[in-house]
């Protein structure tokens, strides 16, 4: 009965860090993803104005 309990204790232990680190991730995630989008534009850019 113990083992139960200390199931359920981790199992909300878990829930809570990963609805409090959940939105960081995504939001770090996205970030990176149009910082990556961002420099390859840029790139693109600047290889065109250097070949004109």
């Amino acid at each position: 009965m113990e083992n139960l309990f200390d199931f359920a204790k981790f199992s909300e232990q878990l829930t809570t860090m990963l609805t409090s680190y959940a939105p960081k991730v995504v939001g770090a995630l996205l970030t990176l993803i149009i910082g990556f989008w961002i420099a390859g534009r840029l790139t693109k850019v600047v290889k065109n104005y250097c070949q004109v």
